[in-house]
């Protein structure tokens, strides 16, 4: 039997993942079996001589280790980029040139960069193209597929799940209730033994997701 655990569109926790020593860490594993990979064989020629980078919008520790682990692998230095949603434009460390992504050095100076690992987690399509020329880890793809709408996400594994009945494979899914208003949060949650995870579908990485364990957790999650 083999069991697959759905982590997100953006890989979150690997500080909390049993770590090797050195080139063994979690960090490398994932860097150097998926996204070296894929730089490698998707890289638009003529960017092959640009830089590397790690954009991000938060979890700035979980980043480091990201770029760390890739500077190791490649040997060449690796940019780590905030880019906030909200941000005004002039102010923001990326920008996009006919499909090309370009950062801002620590000189102010725009780089054009050949591929990027994307941690950008807050309605990333309002910063993130579709389609791309710099290879993008984590595609906008993924989340407008629904890796970022918890609603869409729970439709598609009952619908995966109904359409491989009887063939033995299914995804695994707590009971979820959707399309739930606020207001009918406390009925659902005592359907549910008073224990519950109430997610907001866009959100994610913590934030729009709250448990429900007690009276008190209930309480405040209505006074928000």
């Amino acid at each position: 039997e083999m069991v697959v655990l759905e982590v997100n569109s953006c890989p979150s926790g690997q500080k909390y993942m049993p770590h090797g020593t050195g080139m063994d860490s979690g960090y490398h594993k994932l860097m150097g079996e998926t996204f070296r990979d894929v730089v490698f064989s998707k890289c638009d020629p003529a960017l092959r001589n640009r830089p590397l980078a790690v954009v991000q919008d938060k979890n700035p520790l979980e980043n480091s280790g990201y770029a760390s682990a890739l500077a190791d692998l490649t040997k060449e230095p690796v940019y780590v980029v905030e880019c906030h949603l909200n941000k005004p434009q002039e102010l923001q460390n990326v920008r996009w040139t006919d499909g090309i992504m370009e950062v801002r050095d620590e000189e102010g100076q725009w780089q054009a960069v050949r591929a990027a690992f994307r941690y950008v987690t807050q309605k990333p399509w309002t910063r993130i193209p579709l389609r791309t020329k710099t290879v993008v880890f984590n595609p906008i793809a993924c989340c407008l597929a629904g890796g970022r709408n918890k609603l869409l996400a729970a439709m598609a594994y009952e619908d995966f799940n109904k359409q491989q009945g009887g063939t033995g494979l299914r995804i695994r899914i707590p009971r979820t209730f959707m399309r739930v208003t606020k207001a009918q949060i406390p009925t659902v949650v005592q359907a549910l033994h008073g224990k519950a995870v109430i997610k907001v579908p866009y959100s994610n990485c913590g934030q729009g997701v709250y448990t429900v364990t007690s009276q008190k957790e209930m309480d405040a999650l209505m006074a928000l």
